[in-house]
């Protein structure tokens, strides 16, 4: 590949980010990440601190939320998920590793 394809495919990547569901929302809050992964109807960040935020459907409960919790506009913390770095997200669910 040369080396202007490979800026192009950047471009392609930094724009499908954007149209993660709820990234415009999570922007907006006080929390700094710079890891995130959407799935159909939900998305992820990836904290600083190794934590991880869900926001969108949590029907599967692929938020890491009680199944009381159907969906969520705000980012939620996943308690209990620490030390994380690197996230995933499918279609209905979400994969976090661990250090």
């Amino acid at each position: 590949m040369t080396r202007k394809p490979m800026v192009l495919l950047m471009a392609v990547i930094k724009t499908m980010l954007i149209l993660i569901p709820g990234l415009a929302l999570a922007a907006n809050t006080d929390f700094s990440s710079s890891i995130v992964a959407g799935g159909l109807s939900h998305s992820l960040a990836l904290q600083e601190d190794g934590s991880v935020l869900a926001w969108g459907s949590n029907q599967e409960l692929q938020l890491g939320q009680p199944s009381n919790v159907k969906e969520s506009s705000e980012p939620l913390k996943v308690e209990g998920l620490v030390s994380v770095v690197a996230l995933a997200a499918g279609h209905d669910f979400s994969v976090a590793l661990r250090y």
